[in-house]
């Protein structure tokens, strides 16, 4: 059987054979456009004088392209 991912709220829900299997974070894609999983993201950040700012963030689908 496969599987149904729901993204709400910044919230991958996975949902495996009518049981939920894991809830992950999402982030916003600069690749592909669209919601992915946390996991396995890399950012690019900038560092200045007070904090660090991602500016661009790629899943891990589109790092194995």
């Amino acid at each position: 059987m496969g599987y149904v991912e729901i993204v709400q709220n910044g919230l991958v829900a996975r949902l495996e054979n009518g049981e939920l299997r894991s809830v992950t974070r999402s982030a916003w894609c600069d690749k592909c456009n669209s919601l992915q999983s946390a996991i396995g993201g890399k950012g690019v950040e900038i560092l200045n004088d007070t904090d660090r700012q991602v500016v661009l963030w790629i899943c891990s689908k589109c790092r194995k392209l």
